[in-house]
């Protein structure tokens, strides 16, 4: 009624435990014909560190607690729940010797709810660690234990998982 232009981007947070944003969110962007652009693809890297890397990390860890992010990465993402969940996860990539980067890149490129024109915003702290990111992030073929175990992830961590509207 106010003749406003709608955004035709919006910025999230969403990877494989952060997909809250598909029950309510993803429907409204598609019929309003809005594209999502997701941000932390690695849940700001508690996806591919070990539950001891993340509990015990170093002062730059992002998880850091002195630090206002590492305390808010920390709120997010720092339940016995997760680590549990995770654990399980870092098992199966062992099991067919993937990283697990490259399992969250492929889950979000190929079976998530993103679309064409949808896009995956990387962020790194180096450039060693965005050719990483890049390399991680070319897609490659999962099987369905695989994909199997992104759901399991999410079942596990759903009802504690960050919203969309953070």
């Amino acid at each position: 009624q106010n003749n406003y232009i709608l955004p035709s981007v919006y910025q999230g947070n969403y990877n494989a435990i952060t997909r809250k944003s598909e029950q309510e969110l993803f429907p409204l962007l598609t019929k309003l014909g809005i594209h999502f652009y997701a941000y932390s693809p690695l849940a700001g890297g508690f996806l591919v560190k070990t539950s001891d890397q993340i509990k015990h990390g170093q002062d730059t860890s992002r998880f850091n607690t002195s630090t206002v992010i590492g305390q808010v990465y920390t709120n997010l993402y720092c339940k016995q729940t997760f680590f549990s969940a995770l654990e399980a996860f870092h098992k199966r990539c062992e099991k067919y010797h993937i990283k697990p980067a490259e399992v969250c890149f492929s889950w979000l490129l190929n079976h998530s709810l993103l679309k064409e024109g949808d896009a995956i915003i990387l962020g790194a702290s180096s450039i060693e660690q965005l050719m990483e990111s890049i390399h991680d992030s070319r897609g490659i073929p999962l099987n369905a234990d695989m994909i199997q175990a992104l759901e399991d992830l999410w079942k596990v961590v759903q009802n504690e998982a960050p919203s969309y509207y953070i």
